[in-house]
């Protein structure tokens, strides 16, 4: 439904879903990613759901989607887009399931422009959203600068 927000900065409009599953979002976390459990926690409309990382030749290892998924928005969160294959393989995942192309946002920290170019030359209709976008990737397939491994700087100290 329709409704006013107001923010500190100006008044807008936006809507509310009524919690029904078929209205909202679901988060797709790749890699032991953690924010789809908060996108998850602010609204009863979102179901937090895994595909888990992808070995060395793109076999999804786990998977929690869903079985309504493709009637869904979906927010695929990598909080690192290196060379893009994941996502790209995570992305064909969900097509698979019924997903709509446009019905994907691939939402990364940090991003390298190979990783960007990749998914979107190959899904030019899923909207890729980031905070910044380094250099370049590596011949270890990090990006640079980076943040080093996301992993470790989430988890440990």
């Amino acid at each position: 439904r329709d409704m006013g927000i107001s923010t500190p900065g100006a008044a807008g409009s936006g809507s509310s879903s009524s919690g029904s599953s078929r209205e909202g979002t679901s988060p797709v976390q790749l890699a032991g990613s953690r924010g789809g459990a908060a996108v998850a926690d602010a609204s009863a409309a979102v179901r937090a759901m895994s595909l888990r990382s992808l070995n060395a030749s793109q076999d999804v290892i786990y998977e929690r989607l869903p079985a309504d998924i493709a009637e869904r928005y979906v927010m695929l969160m990598d909080p690192v887009l290196s060379t893009g294959n994941s996502g790209c393989r995570a992305i064909e995942v969900l097509l698979n399931r019924g997903v709509e192309e446009e019905k994907i946002f691939l939402l990364s920290i940090i991003a390298s422009p190979q990783g960007v170019s990749r998914v979107c030359s190959r899904f030019p209709d899923v909207r890729v959203v980031t905070s910044e976008i380094d250099d370049t990737v590596d011949d270890k397939f990090a990006v640079v600068p980076g943040c080093g491994e996301f992993g470790d700087r989430y988890f440990c100290d």
